[in-house]
């Protein structure tokens, strides 16, 4: 039966997100029945968790193998499972032809279980055998609620939650017919699947009650099928629960399968990043959150002018009244902004600071993000006066109160300035105020343990262009190495990465050694590159930071003019290795190798060098997707 306060509100809709907590993800919500039919069947019907410990760690899989176990060996008292070896060979048959499948048809023992799940990263995982779930001891040390293996062991959500990248899919079924009883499975596949949304699996199936071999057979293979044809999540589980229903009425093996996740996820993310029927309404702003989460997750793997059209389009899908909430237009701001159509992210974040809807205001976030991206766009179009009109918003800003986030962010906005301006006093105004704000924003963090390198690194750099080599910067470099290696551990976040290399290309420069180090430092950074697993996007905004030395040096006027000559021509060999992704080509023998040191003193009366080409302006991203520069 239907709660009568959800009938009215759901019998006029094809597609229900539950938004659960801990209490009542128990709950068997895929059993309601409306009418002669179950809701799950009759409409898309998927779980999402109410929860705030997401983990930020997650690192997006770039893999094509995926892991398949059926019927693991157990302990004597837990019989054998064979309709759980013949869904491990339909769905190992079934993915075979689309991804590297790890699957033995044989009983596999518990240390052969877990020594391959770690062996390698896999898109999906799936597991069919018998469970485990003690609700008396999920409060206690060592608890075990998974699968279980012989030799006292189980495969359980915290083994998974250690790999990483961290796998897209994982589908358990733990309720296989003729299992021995005292496990509650709604709660086991509740537990198991709240952990794995917590860690960053991105879709998780997991069967709440016994089901029926034949009938599980059907769900998987129909869930499989939709998956492979590219339809999203949502489809593909409506999809399976309809067929097997159709088969199998007498069975509540449809009803079994509590799905959480993102119901617009799909398997295939080269594809169009949104791919759904025109038939399709979108019935609540809530739905809009979903899919512009989905879209930004596929960033940097799905065509960019794909990416664009979904997000116009998701955007046109809106109700006026939606638009008109401060929360909303943030998010689009925020969406718009990440893939770099900052006009139309700056009107949205505008919308956002605008809104008088009190029941769904804004941050002051979006201010911040308002003034950043009219920063970037000023940059972008060489227009000054949008970054000084951003530049007095900040400061208005900072007069409600100062925070290492806009202090960063107007270190930032005269680092643009100082590039664009052609006055040398007003390029070395703007490195002053600059270095200002950097300093301010340094100063609190290095008392409570320099918490982020970015705004130390900004100032040793804008200080040493000003000829302010201060006494201990080795020092602040070191803790800013060791921090980032320290957090990328943490967070596998690629500007974590980044900042090791950048932190070893200041130190050269201000050691004047770039000319001797730039070969290693091509290496440093293709290392960091790969170890994160960037993107060529997330590679092409790593270089902002030479740009701006090299955009520097050619403005200002130093005493040694050799020496400034080639220090750029070592920052342009860097970025070139770097943006062919060739092998390292060492100096030839008949190419200069200087060793001059670079005594940064600006004189504004002595000619500027005659400068290369420049490069493209490309702009940095700081973690959490927030660019200052």
């Amino acid at each position: 039966m239907i709660p009568l306060d959800l009938k009215d509100s759901l019998l006029n809709q094809d597609r229900v997100v539950f938004v659960l907590d801990d209490v009542t993800a128990n709950y068997p919500w895929e059993l309601m029945i409306d009418t002669d039919q179950p809701l799950c069947v009759r409409m898309g019907m998927i779980r999402q968790l109410e929860t705030v410990d997401y983990e930020e760690r997650v690192r997006d899989t770039t893999s094509t193998n995926v892991y398949v176990v059926g019927d693991p060996l157990t302990p004597s008292n837990y019989p054998e499972l064979p309709g759980a070896r013949k869904e491990a060979d339909l769905v190992a048959s079934l993915l075979k032809s689309h991804y590297t499948v790890n699957h033995s048809s044989q009983r596999l023992g518990a240390l052969e279980v877990l020594n391959q799940l770690f062996a390698q990263p896999y898109r999906i995982i799936h597991i069919a055998g018998h469970g485990y779930y003690n609700e008396a001891d999920t409060e206690t040390a060592g608890a075990k609620a998974g699968v279980v293996l012989d030799d006292g062991l189980f495969l359980t959500a915290a083994e998974i939650a250690t790999m990483d990248p961290i796998p897209e899919l994982v589908f358990l079924n733990c309720c296989y017919l003729g299992q021995i009883g005292g496990t509650a499975y709604n709660k086991m596949a509740a537990s198991i699947s709240r952990e794995l949304i917590r860690k960053g699996v991105r879709a998780v199936v997991a069967a709440g009650w016994p089901v029926r071999d034949d009938a599980a057979l059907c769900f998987a293979q129909a869930l499989y099928t939709e998956l492979l044809a590219d339809q999203p999540f949502g489809r593909a589980l409506k999809e399976a629960r309809q067929k097997t229903w159709a088969l199998f009425p007498e069975s509540n093996t449809w009803g079994a399968y509590q799905a959480y996740g993102d119901p617009d996820f799909c398997l295939n993310r080269k594809g169009n990043p949104r791919n759904t029927n025109s038939e399709e309404v979108t019935v609540a702003a809530e739905e809009v959150f979903i899919a512009l989460d989905g879209l930004s997750l596929q960033i940097g793997t799905s065509d960019p002018s794909a990416s664009q059209k979904a997000l116009i389009k998701i955007e046109e899908t809106c109700a006026s009244d939606w638009l008109k909430q401060g929360t909303l237009q943030e998010r689009l701001g925020q969406a718009y902004g990440e893939h770099r159509l900052f006009k139309e992210a700056i009107e949205h974040y505008r919308h956002a600071a605008e809104s008088e809807d009190s029941s769904n205001p804004a941050t002051l976030r979006a201010i911040e993000q308002w003034i950043n991206l009219a920063v970037r766009l000023g940059e972008k179009d060489s227009n000054k006066a949008m970054i000084e009109e951003a530049i007095e918003k900040g400061r208005h800003l900072l007069g409600i109160a100062k925070t290492s986030e806009r202090l960063n962010i107007m270190g930032s906005a005269h680092k643009k300035l100082a590039q664009l301006e052609t006055d040398t006093e007003k390029v070395k105004d703007h490195l002053r105020q600059s270095a200002a704000y950097y300093r301010a924003a340094a100063n609190p963090q290095q008392h409570e343990g320099l918490a982020d390198p970015y705004p130390i690194i900004n100032l040793l750099v804008v200080e040493a262009l000003l000829g302010k080599e201060g006494l201990g910067s080795e020092s602040l470099l070191s803790k800013c190495e060791s921090l980032a290696q320290q957090r990328f551990h943490e967070t596998r976040s690629v500007w974590d990465s980044v900042t090791i290399p950048d932190v070893a290309l200041i130190r050269a420069f201000l050691h004047h050694s770039l000319p001797q180090e730039r070969a290693n430092l091509v290496e440093k950074y293709r290392s960091a590159f790969a170890e994160s697993s960037a993107t060529q996007r997330e590679q092409d905004s790593a270089l902002t930071q030479m740009k701006f030395v090299r955009d520097i040096l050619n403005k200002l006027s130093y005493s040694d003019q050799k020496t400034v000559a080639s220090t750029i021509e070592s920052l342009d060999y860097i970025q070139k290795q770097l943006q062919q992704r060739d092998p390292i080509a060492e100096p030839s023998e008949g190419e200069s190798k200087q060793t001059d040191k670079l005594p940064l003193s600006p004189k504004a009366s002595t000619k500027q060098p005659a400068g290369k080409k420049r490069a493209k302006a490309k702009r940095t991203r700081r973690p959490k997707r927030r660019e200052k520069g």
